[in-house]
């Protein structure tokens, strides 16, 4: 279940220069997220937003069959997690898009155990903090961290180009929430380009590896689009993954305090599905 809100047209909502007075509720389950009123005093200086876009969701399933390590198998186990989140796009000198994004997740931990363990649990944080320069009409620039998603039509599984591993070999599905989330986060800068009257669309970008040890691994990934005839679309891509590795400290060279290199090594998860930073790791 997933319901949203949106306000606001190019420079109509505004902090500063003008009042501002709005009242902007959503309620889900006990969850309400409130926004003004608000009133600014005029000597400060206008700030602008074009648009203002809030977010709240409840995921609910159920894990049929499974195993979690150590002969321990799971059967018929509840799931559930609640979000909410907000972002606030700007546009400034007309080329220039600032995206601001936060938010928070309430969640349980698996598999479930001792009072500690049984107790919900809530996470902020940032969902986008980006800016992208408009060059030109057909070329974009855009970097910071962002969703990145290149096949609109997959909704819960997919988009596995850049949150997919090589050795060992796994696939990450979910982020924020389990459904209707085939998207990535990314840290890094993308270009992309458009042709023929954007028939032909390619882009091209540098990821940085934020989520998995080894940390800080950049990847290099290209996709293109192209539509000889209405109706029919042809596309590509490839990642070449953690192919940039600059912390060189932990490539396994004999000065280095393996004491200090935990951020740079494989591991395995002896407790998955775990979440967050509850996980038992086991370095490799």
């Amino acid at each position: 279940m997933r319901m949203f809100f949106s306000t606001g047209q190019p420079g109509t909502l505004r902090t500063g220069a003008t009042p501002l007075s709005s009242l902007v509720a959503m309620s889900l389950s006990g969850l309400v997220f409130l926004a003004g009123p608000a009133a600014v005093s005029p000597a400060r200086a206008a700030v602008t937003a074009d648009k203002m876009q809030g977010e709240a969701s409840i995921d609910m399933g159920q894990l049929v069959r499974g195993s979690v390590g150590a002969g321990q198998t799971v059967e018929n186990e509840y799931l559930n997690r609640m979000s909410v989140t907000l972002r606030v796009q700007d546009t400034v000198a007309e080329r220039t898009i600032v995206r601001i994004g936060v938010g928070g997740l309430f969640w349980q931990s698996y598999p479930l155990g001792d009072f500690w363990q049984n107790t919900v649990r809530f996470g902020p944080g940032i969902t986008e903090a980006s800016v992208k320069v408009l060059a030109t009409r057909n070329l974009t620039v855009e970097g910071g961290y962002f969703p990145f998603k290149y096949n609109a039509s997959a909704m819960n599984l997919g988009e596995y180009l850049v949150r997919t591993e090589s050795y060992p070999t796994t696939l990450r599905t979910g982020g924020w929430t389990w459904v209707d989330s085939a998207y990535a986060n990314v840290l890094g800068v993308q270009v992309k380009a458009q042709h023929a009257d954007g028939r032909f669309r390619h882009q091209a970008g540098l990821f940085v590896e934020m989520q998995t040890a080894p940390l800080f691994d950049i990847t290099p990934a290209y996709l293109f689009s192209y539509k000889p005839v209405k109706g029919l679309e042809i596309g590509g891509g490839v990642a070449l993954k953690r192919w940039i590795q600059p912390n060189i400290g932990y490539k396994g060279l004999a000065n280095v305090d393996s004491a200090g290199s935990a951020a740079g090594r494989y591991m395995a998860i002896g407790n998955f599905p775990e979440v967050q930073n509850h996980a038992i790791l086991h370095y490799t």
